[in-house]
């Protein structure tokens, strides 16, 4: 008797709050955000692939030899 109360009240009060709609409501929110990141992590391969990389240029001076004048 008590557990089927217990069980009444229980079904009763979990109708009464919002758990299941603010997971909806995460659930969507992930979706929205997967979606923009998407988008921008491909704007961000398209901007880097775009741009050559430039080789590093060596700066060097080739050794001298010296003037001997007879």
């Amino acid at each position: 008797m008590f557990k089927e109360i217990l069980h009444i009240i229980w079904g009763w009060f979990r109708s009464k709050t919002t758990v299941d709609e603010k997971a909806i409501e995460v659930v969507d929110e992930i979706k929205v955000r997967s979606v923009l990141i998407k988008k921008e992590l491909k704007d961000v391969v398209d901007a880097v692939k775009g741009v050559p990389t430039k080789p590093k240029k060596k700066y060097y001076r080739p050794k001298t030899k010296p003037d001997i004048k007879k």
